[in-house]
């Protein structure tokens, strides 16, 4: 607590004696010569990286066609190509596998068992919870459970 009181006193009394003495900062003169100092060198630092990614590009496009040469000249395909198409081949299997295996897929409706709900129980049951009609969706779920129950288990209503 007193070094708190210490530094306010003492604060305020150096901030006037700065404020005399005229060193509350650079003049605008100064600022504006900084500021433009300060516009040149993000000028040149960006010119610099551009001129470094100018470099790294050429040397790249270099190698490039040393490595073309070479997959020429022993008749090897572009690893790329040969990742895309096993790629492009997995992403096809994938989807053939979902939209078999999907019940809401018109083509899979005839071959559900029976008693498999596609959803659209649930999606009344969603209608209702969201409509404020609380009474109807209890009924539905008592419903869903008992049907999940052997005959003649005993049963509440």
């Amino acid at each position: 607590m007193a070094a708190f009181l210490a530094k306010q006193m003492v604060g305020n009394q150096l901030s006037a004696v700065k404020a005399d003495m005229g060193s509350d900062g650079p003049s605008a003169e100064e600022r504006a010569r900084m500021e433009e100092e300060e516009q040149e060198r993000l000028a040149a630092i960006q010119e610099a990286e551009e001129i470094r990614k100018d470099k790294h590009r050429k040397m790249e496009m270099e190698r490039e066609k040393v490595r073309q040469s070479v997959r020429d000249k022993y008749g090897i395909k572009k690893k790329e190509d040969k990742e895309d198409e096993k790629r492009r081949q997995q992403e096809a299997e994938m989807a053939a596998h979902l939209a078999a295996i999907n019940p809401r897929n018109p083509a899979n409706q005839n071959k559900l068992p029976p008693g498999v709900n596609t959803g659209g129980e649930e999606e009344d049951f969603a209608t209702k919870l969201m409509n404020g009609n609380l009474a109807g969706a209890t009924s539905h779920v008592m419903n869903k459970v008992q049907s999940f129950l052997p005959p003649g288990f005993p049963s509440f209503k």
